[in-house]
């Protein structure tokens, strides 16, 4: 805001409208770029806080799916050969790291 003085003169007819305006200052908020900025950098903060805990729950599932893994392959009977030639199929490398 300014401080500076407004003078203004108007003159009406009758039956004339007139509209007077000294300032008009319209505020939309924040524009898209800095909005976006914003809640990406909320979001990372908030991320870090959670990180090490994120960490520690994703290496207990990691472990807890490959004892469950391991014990089913020795509770069938199969060996490393086998084990390995059914690594080496595509279909299995993407269940195993997709799903």
């Amino acid at each position: 805001m300014t401080s500076e003085a407004f003078e203004m003169k108007q003159e009406n007819k009758l039956g004339s409208q007139s509209t007077q305006i000294a300032q008009q200052n319209n505020y939309y908020g924040m524009d898209y770029q800095n909005t976006k900025s914003l809640c990406q950098d909320l979001i990372r903060n908030e991320l870090k806080k959670y990180k090490a805990d994120a960490e520690q729950l994703a290496k207990e599932r990691d472990e807890k799916f490959l004892s469950t893994l391991f014990e089913k392959l020795r509770r069938e009977n199969i060996d490393d050969n086998s084990m390995c030639k059914e690594f080496r199929n595509p279909d299995m490398q993407y269940t195993f790291v997709v799903v």
